[in-house]
């Protein structure tokens, strides 16, 4: 958990973007009025880049380990290059919908 700020409502503080002093609305706050905008797109964009990294490669960019899938019939890891996977082959998936059905 991060450390929260020890700033006031209505205390002042710097821009990150222009550096410019501006009067505290809110306690997350970053950025002054003029740059709110600059920083919301700046900030979008950075996730959307790390969205990308993550669906083209599949492995997460800042190293954090994703839960593994695994098959549902023999209950191996399957490789996360599958965008969705439910059983690591075809013969696991044909037995896993046959006892499917068989249970329905």
């Amino acid at each position: 958990m991060k450390p929260t700020p020890k700033r006031k409502v209505g205390s002042t503080d710097y821009c990150v973007i222009c550096g410019k002093e501006y009067v505290i609305n809110s306690g997350s706050q970053k950025a002054c009025s003029g740059c709110r905008v600059k920083l919301r797109k700046y900030t979008r964009n950075m996730y959307l880049a790390y969205r990308r990294e993550l669906d083209k490669t599949g492995i997460d960019p800042k190293g954090i380990h994703l839960k593994p899938n695994r098959c549902r019939w023999c209950n191996r890891i399957i490789p996360s290059v599958y965008p969705y996977p439910i059983c690591c082959s075809t013969e696991c998936y044909i037995l896993w919908g046959k006892y499917i059905e068989a249970t329905e």
